[in-house]
């Protein structure tokens, strides 16, 4: 399959869990990903949030391909 240009190549796939995943729908100002890379803050996605606290609640996601 193909999106952009790009083919899918099965061989770079990701496969395992991840861990913190966290998505916005707006790109995040420079203090926010140094607080984030620091680990010096609990902000969580608004898109797609990740809480420790909660793993039952954690979101399933799969991407789909055409």
């Amino acid at each position: 399959s193909s999106m952009g240009g790009l083919r899918f190549e099965a061989s770079r796939a990701m496969v395992g869990e991840l861990s913190e995943f966290n998505v916005w729908d707006r790109p995040l100002s420079h203090t926010e990903l140094y607080a984030l890379a620091h680990c010096s803050t609990g902000m969580l996605g608004n898109v797609v949030p990740f809480s420790e606290a909660s793993p039952s609640n954690r979101p399933i996601i799969a991407v789909m391909g055409s």
